[in-house]
């Protein structure tokens, strides 16, 4: 979901109208990193979970080298597609960037339906102190969690995507 999403949805309830189904991927209402103090530490901070990154060696380059530098790195490890080009992922990384900064500058409001989580069984959640990862704050009905193979990024890629369409089918088919 993107930040003011959740407006969204608050603004049909409010209007009259009935949310059937709300659905989150892997992903808490609080973003759960401190804000990084440079570039570099971005990008140690959101790619370094999933390939080894250095961060005195990213602050050495201007941010372009950076982001040249961790698609490097990704094309070497096998986590991204090799025929990514460097335009590609520097927008992919200004968009994320972006989308992160707003996350970390909402300000949620309680949800008055039930909320589905799809929780990714391949991610680490041991930094969140709740089994739904914090959505019980913020949705006055149910939480359901549906739990799908893959991690945070691979839960929506083959092979792992086809699972996800049917736990979600299943869920629209509740209705």
């Amino acid at each position: 979901i993107r930040p003011g999403a959740d407006r969204d949805v608050l603004q049909i309830a409010a209007g009259g109208d009935t949310v059937a189904f709300l659905g989150m991927l892997d992903q808490g209402p609080i973003l759960p990193y401190a804000k990084p103090e440079d570039d570099a530490a971005y990008l140690v901070q959101v790619f370094g979970e999933h390939i080894s990154l250095d961060v005195e060696e990213l602050r050495k380059l201007d941010p372009e080298g950076q982001v040249a530098r961790v698609l490097e790195i990704a094309k070497q490890a096998h986590w991204v597609y090799p025929d990514i080009c460097f335009e590609q992922f520097n927008h992919f990384v200004r968009i994320l960037r972006t989308y992160t900064e707003a996350w970390r500058d909402y300000s949620y409001q309680p949800y008055p339906g039930n909320l589905t989580l799809f929780l990714a069984d391949e991610q680490d959640h041991s930094d969140c102190s709740s089994p739904d990862l914090g959505w019980s704050a913020w949705v006055q009905g149910q939480v359901k969690i549906v739990h799908v193979t893959g991690d945070h990024l691979s839960m929506i890629h083959v092979p792992h995507v086809q699972l996800l369409a049917d736990q979600m089918a299943a869920c629209l088919a509740e209705l």
